[in-house]
């Protein structure tokens, strides 16, 4: 009966997760929330870089395991330890929970992107676009933690199928 009813509170909360397509608690902290940055910061501030090329994926083929490697750079003079990344969408995985990147020196971030249709109007189109945010969360030297603005990984997605209605006259 106690594994019944932990059903019948488990399964309505799995399904608000998929309906939304992003659980909240996914989501980076709000300006204020937890000691972090009340104004939104430039990861170049803290002298971290990833070249523009980096971050277009180009026209790929949809799969649920894309990989994609984000170097980034610290042209700075300080090694700066990032705690956390967060991601706008559920489709990325991150594989490094936090990176130390010493001073000009460059660390990958692995992502793992499902470049599965998330909509009805994806699945019907030829192509459709991504478009990832990154957040880096760093920790100053006083202790506050940062989230920085993104890092935009975008591209385009072709459909391995395209299925489509015949009409029969």
């Amino acid at each position: 009966m106690r594994a019944r009813r932990t059903l019948y509170v488990l399964v309505p909360c799995v399904v608000l997760v998929v309906i939304a397509g992003r659980p909240f608690f996914l989501s980076p902290p709000k300006s204020g929330e937890n000691g972090t940055s009340q104004k939104a910061v430039s990861p170049a501030e803290f002298g971290l870089f990833v070249a523009p090329e980096c971050l277009d994926i180009g026209t790929v083929w949809e799969t649920s395991q894309f990989k994609w490697v984000l170097p980034i750079d610290n042209r700075s003079t300080k090694d700066v330890q990032i705690k956390g990344f967060w991601s706008s969408c559920v489709c990325a995985d991150i594989t490094q929970r936090s990176l130390q990147i010493p001073a000009h020196e460059k660390r990958d971030l692995e992502l793992l992107i499902d470049l599965t249709p998330k909509l009805a109007t994806e699945a019907q189109g030829d192509i459709h676009e991504l478009r990832v945010s990154i957040h880096p969360e760093i920790e100053t030297a006083s202790g506050r933690r940062i989230v920085l603005k993104d890092w935009q990984v975008f591209g385009k997605v072709r459909p391995v199928l395209r299925l489509s209605a015949r009409v029969w006259t």
